[in-house]
């Protein structure tokens, strides 16, 4: 009877252990920006399972563009985090780039394929996201989807338009170009950003994104197996 339970409970542990998904986002190298929280959020509007977020990049005083660059260059896909300081009031906002930065294209990046804007930028105090416009007619600024230059920091749009920074000290945005529905108003990016024109930013941080690793099912299951050959082994000595 007791090697029934001993065996029950085993077998409880190991098919637990395989029907438990791994379903928070990780941060690894830490963050003075972003909580649990917000990293989970990132995860349901990137739509990856099991997220992990390495920080490859913290703002220092003095660093320019081309410190940012320097570190956060063909990495792959990347989420930029910032402090935006606008009219006294601080917020996170932040944005998407599905592709490397490269600061040796020094120019706009396009997507004239619509499947291929994926981009996106956000304000976490807000819960507010606006994604890449994939309207076609008119001016297409949906085809513009980041700008890199050397001395720049993250520029999202149309030479940046939409949300974009000088250096990594401050920034402007209008959205309604690249980003967001073209009907967006004045103060849907005074609500955005905190102000219409020039905010200052504070802390920054960039992470490279990668899914976890998550061990195969037939892993887990010679995990659970060798869990209940142990406790047989073990009865089995006494």
């Amino acid at each position: 009877m007791k090697k029934l339970q001993i065996l029950s409970a085993i077998g409880f542990l190991a098919t637990g252990y395989l029907a438990t998904p791994a379903t928070a986002a990780v941060i690894a190298g830490g963050s003075d920006l972003l909580s649990r929280a917000d990293a989970n959020q990132l995860e349901i509007w990137l739509d990856m399972d099991d997220l992990t977020l390495t920080n490859i990049y913290t703002k220092h005083q003095h660093h320019t563009g081309l410190n940012w660059h320097a570190a956060v260059d063909n990495k792959g896909p990347t989420f930029v985090i910032m402090e935006v300081i606008a009219n006294g009031k601080s917020m996170t906002l932040g944005g998407y780039n599905p592709q490397s930065w490269n600061a040796a294209i020094n120019g706009n990046v396009m997507t004239p394929d619509p499947a291929d804007r994926t981009a996106f930028i956000f304000n976490l105090t807000t819960g507010v996201r606006h994604s890449q416009n994939k309207d076609t007619s008119g001016d297409d600024y949906g085809a513009y989807q980041t700008y890199n230059h050397p001395v720049s920091g993250p520029r999202f749009g149309i030479n940046g338009t939409d949300f974009g920074l000088v250096g990594l000290n401050w920034g402007d945005g209008a959205l309604g170009f690249s980003y967001g529905d073209s009907e967006l108003t004045r103060q849907d990016t005074i609500d955005f950003f905190g102000t219409r024109g020039r905010f200052d930013i504070g802390r920054l941080e960039t992470f490279a994104i990668a899914p976890q690793e998550v061990p195969e099912p037939g892993t887990l299951a010679l995990i659970g197996f060798g869990l209940i050959g142990l406790g047989v082994f073990r009865r089995r000595r006494r």
